[in-house]
């Protein structure tokens, strides 16, 4: 492989992850969907979503009653709102879904972390932009 093609693979790579970087961070001041993001950040989905892949390998999806199983407080609704919070985080590209058939054979979705999502879940080092999204909760709004 030449230096120019390396070079040019290496430029992609880098604008792949400063694209999914500066999502991230927009998606930290958007007033469009801050409960949301709030209530998932408070409740650890992306860290628990994060856990449950590096456990079953990281292009696993999991349905909303799996990711609800983790949460630490449990009432008979909890997968179904989950359910439609994780669509919301979805939609805005923080998640991956799909649909797949369960034990049952009803489809439902299921729900894997994305690449602007993956800013949301500690890494490694303990950084994460979640502590940050809660600034543009409404508590703080009066602040400004």
């Amino acid at each position: 492989m030449s230096s120019s093609s390396k070079q040019t693979q290496l430029l992609a790579e880098v604008e792949k992850v400063d694209g999914a970087y500066l999502s991230a961070l927009i998606l930290c001041f958007s007033r469009v969907f801050p409960a949301i993001l709030n209530a998932a950040v408070d409740l650890n989905l992306f860290d628990i979503i994060a856990k449950l892949q590096s456990s079953s390998g990281n292009n696993s999806s999991f349905s909303a009653s799996e990711i609800a199983s983790q949460l630490p407080n449990q009432h008979p609704e909890l997968a179904e709102r989950l359910e439609r919070m994780l669509t919301v985080l979805a939609s805005y590209s923080l998640l991956d879904c799909s649909i797949r058939r369960n034990e049952d054979g009803k489809r439902e979705r299921v729900f894997g972390l994305s690449s602007i999502g993956q800013y949301f879940a500690y890494d490694k080092d303990g950084g994460s932009l979640g502590p940050l999204s809660t600034l543009v909760h409404r508590g703080y709004n009066g602040v400004w």
